[in-house]
């Protein structure tokens, strides 16, 4: 199952009519969801396929949004081939075209992270390696690295006027990150948490889990993935 994003097609080809060798299903894939090309409109994506097909829809609905587009046709095809064969391996590749251009979000996302990034990249960069090291993410002597070459310091009104749209780009940009990293959870959820509970053996990280009995979501609600991967989540 491919789903998402599909940019492994020349530009000429990548239409209803061009030569489809390169296309998702010609290449392996037993279904498709998604666009062929480059980047899309997230809230009325220019042209979708469901197979090698054309997906005949002329307006989407006002809240369409791309990534839950995605993420919603990936739960629904893994239940349906779990439903029908649950012991049969599968191969779910679901690619997100959040954050890549154009760097859309919706109103109410965008308001939760205003302001957010308007102390600019110096204190933010330094709050950030600091927060690492505290979380044990890096080690404790660990040094911040030099701003790269080119970058100024962020010193308030002169650099800021010559950056007036980084704070609130940046800003779009993190929330397109965090939709992707969410919808990636409920799916890894439906997968391990509701399929392979328990299966995956302390410092066995990699091997295939034995696929069985079903245990509700909330059992692995705030375990941390490392955790849950190898076999140590509290649920």
């Amino acid at each position: 199952m491919a789903i998402g994003k599909w940019h492994n097609t020349k530009e000429h080809n990548a239409r209803a009519a061009g030569e489809k060798s390169s296309w998702p299903v010609q290449r392996g894939f037993d279904r498709f969801y998604g666009f062929i090309a480059s980047e899309t409109s997230f809230i009325h994506p220019d042209c979708l396929y469901e197979g090698s097909q054309t997906v005949d829809i002329d307006a989407y609905p006002a809240d369409h949004f791309a990534t839950d587009d995605w993420t919603n046709r990936a739960i629904r095809w893994t239940n349906a081939h779990l439903g029908a064969g649950p012991l049969k391996p599968f191969l779910l590749y679901l690619a997100f075209n959040a954050p890549h251009a154009p760097i859309q979000a919706r109103p109410r996302d965008i308001a939760k992270y205003k302001g957010r990034y308007d102390l600019g990249w110096d204190v933010l960069r330094e709050r950030r390696w600091r927060k690492q090291i505290e979380t044990g993410i890096l080690a404790a002597d660990t040094k911040l690295s030099p701003r790269n070459p080119g970058i100024p310091a962020w010193n308030g009104a002169g650099v800021h006027a010559g950056y007036a749209s980084f704070a609130d780009g940046i800003g779009t940009v993190s929330i397109g990150a965090n939709h992707s990293d969410h919808s990636s959870g409920l799916i890894f959820r439906r997968l391990f948490c509701q399929t392979w509970p328990g299966a995956i053996a302390r410092s066995t990280i990699g091997a295939r889990p034995e696929v069985g009995s079903v245990r509700s979501t909330t059992q692995c609600d705030g375990d941390p993935l490392k955790q849950l991967l190898a076999g140590q989540a509290s649920g």
